[in-house]
C-alpha cells in the first residue's frame, strides 16, 4: 500500500528553518492517519462521525514460524494458513474453519462445544473424522435442530415425524421384535401337467424364526389351453395349511393366504401344485409369482 507521506524519522533535521514546522506537523498527521486508516476508521476530518477510531477490520502477517507464548493475556496469529489463539500455556486453539486439517487428533471434547453448537453449516464437508471427537463427546443437547425441523434423538425416544432415529431404535422396531419379511420371486416361465402335488419352481422358503405369528401369501397369474382346474397349497415343513381350487380362465390370478403361530427354529414354507384337465402355465417372464411370509411376536 503506498501512502501520500513517507516515513522518515530523520525529517526534520536539526538545521532546517523554523518557519517549515506547520507544514511538518501536518505531514506527520498525514502520515499517522493513513497508517491508521488501514483497519480503523481514521479520516482526516472527523466532523459528525462518532465512530472514528474503531476498527474496520484486523489485518494480520502470516508468520513464518509458530510465536511463543505470552508471558500474561492472549494473542491472535495467522500461522500456516490459520487463524490462531495462543494463551501463557497449553496448545493454540485454531479459530479458523473446521476442515479438519487444523484440528488434532481426539481434541474436539464434550466440553469444547456449546450447546447446539453442531449445526450442519458449522463444518466443511467431510471435515471431521472420527479421531477427531472424543467418545461420548457429542449428546443430544449438542446437536442443533437441521434448519429448525429435525432433531436427533435418543433411542428411545422417537415421538415426532421429523425426528431422526437411532439405528437401533430402527433395529428395535424392525429386525430386533422379531419383525420379517421374506419373498421368493420366480421370473422363469414354467407349466405343469401332473395330477398330483409337486413343487413350483422357485417358490420356497426356508429361515429361522423366532416364536410368533407367520403370515403366509402366494399370488400369481395363470394360463391354459383349455378348461381346466389349477390347486395350489401352502406347506410348511411338507404339512399342508392352507389349499385352494381355481377354475382357470385363460387368463386367471389366483392368491392364497395364510397366518398362524409358528415355533421358534428353522422352517421352510413353499408353494405345490397340480391340475385336473389340461397343462397349466405360469409365465414368470412376464407376469412373476411371488411368495412372501411376513413374522412377528
Amino acid at each position: 500500500m503506498s501512502f501520500t507521506k513517507t516515513w522518515d524519522e530523520t525529517i526534520p533535521p536539526n538545521t532546517e528553518a523554523v518557519g517549515r514546522g506547520g507544514e511538518r506537523i501536518r505531514d506527520f498527521k498525514t502520515a499517522i492517519r493513513e497508517r491508521l486508516a488501514i483497519d480503523h476508521n481514521f479520516k482526516s476530518d472527523e466532523t459528525g462521525d462518532d465512530d472514528i477510531g474503531k476498527h474496520n477490520q484486523v489485518s494480520l502477517l502470516v508468520q513464518s514460524s509458530e510465536p511463543s507464548a505470552p508471558s500474561s493475556g492472549m494473542l491472535l496469529y495467522v500461522y500456516n494458513g490459520n487463524l490462531y489463539v495462543k494463551k501463557t500455556s497449553g496448545s493454540p486453539v485454531a479459530l479458523s474453519p473446521m476442515d479438519g486439517s487444523n484440528i488434532s487428533d481426539n481434541s474436539i471434547a464434550g466440553s469444547k462445544l456449546q450447546i447446539g453448537a453442531v449445526g450442519t453449516n458449522q463444518m466443511a464437508d467431510n471435515s471431521i473424522s472420527t479421531n477427531k471427537i472424543q467418545d461420548n463427546a457429542i449428546t443430544k443437547p449438542k446437536i442443533a435442530t437441521l434448519n429448525g425441523v429435525l432433531q436427533y434423538t435418543d433411542t428411545h425416544t422417537i415421538s415426532n415425524d421429523t425426528d431422526i432415529p437411532h439405528k437401533k431404535y430402527v433395529d428395535d422396531k424392525v429386525s430386533g421384535s422379531g419383525n420379517y419379511i421374506y419373498t421368493a420371486v420366480g421370473t422363469t416361465d414354467i407349466s405343469t401337467s401332473s395330477t398330483s402335488y409337486v413343487d413350483m419352481s422357485d417358490m420356497s422358503i426356508t429361515q429361522t424364526f423366532s416364536e410368533g405369528t407367520i403370515f403366509i401369501n402366494f399370488d400369481a397369474t395363470f394360463t391354459r389351453v383349455s378348461d381346466t382346474y389349477i390347486y395350489i397349497r401352502v406347506l410348511i415343513d411338507n404339512t399342508e395349511v392352507k389349499k385352494s381350487v381355481h377354475y382357470t380362465e385363460y387368463y386367471e390370478h389366483h392368491c392364497i393366504s395364510y397366518s398362524g403361530s409358528i415355533t421358534a427354529g428353522s422352517h421352510t414354507i413353499k408353494i405345490q401344485w397340480c391340475k385336473s384337465g389340461n397343462t397349466i402355465y405360469q409365465n414368470g417372464s412376464t407376469y412373476k409369482r411371488i411368495l412372501t411370509v411376513i413374522t412377528g411376536q
